[in-house]
């Protein structure tokens, strides 16, 4: 599991940094499934893909047991 920031501070990613970092990390990490303490408010387009990644992820596992 990967976290990014905490749930005693708020934070939020700029949409640049989403599209920059966050989006081709997550593509590179076919292992990950959740990503947790990024809050909807930041990240922009680069997020939903993010999710949208990671749900595919997900129901590729369930769908395979």
């Amino acid at each position: 599991m990967l976290e990014f920031g905490s749930t005693d501070e708020e934070f939020a990613f700029s949409p640049e940094f989403a599209r920059d970092v966050v989006l081709p990390a997550v593509c590179a990490n076919t292992s990950l499934r959740i990503l947790e303490g990024c809050f909807p408010n930041g990240g922009g387009g680069a997020m939903e893909e993010v999710e949208d990644i990671l749900a595919a992820r997900r129901r590729a596992d369930e769908e395979a047991v």
